[in-house]
């Protein structure tokens, strides 16, 4: 199976504080540079490709980075693209809790 890469992106170009990009280097890895960027360019914050090697890292970090851009306020999309083919497609939340933790069946 390829891997499923999931991306969240900021929309809207917020403004960071210090003490916000520390907070998100610290969660996620990404320099202030980096992080600048993505946040004003609304490109991928964080970039998590799951079901992989990496997942059992990269998915605990996603969500935090998701639960810390809520917190802040900021508005975002997250897209989805299966492998190294294909087009990113936009996803909601409830469809990446399907993803990370399965269909919940309701009865």
């Amino acid at each position: 199976m390829d891997d499923l890469v999931i991306s969240l992106i900021v929309t809207g170009s917020p403004s960071a504080t210090g003490a916000q990009l520390q907070n998100l280097y610290r969660l996620i890895g990404r320099s202030t540079p980096e992080l600048r960027d993505a946040l004003a360019n609304e490109t991928p914050l964080y970039t998590a490709s799951l079901f992989g090697q990496e997942h059992i890292v990269e998915a605990p970090r996603l969500e935090k980075a998701i639960a810390f851009a809520t917190e802040a306020g900021w508005a975002f999309r997250l897209t989805e693209r299966e492998g190294d083919s294909g087009e990113d497609a936009e996803i909601s939340l409830a469809t990446l809790d399907e993803i990370l933790t399965g269909p919940h069946d309701v009865e």
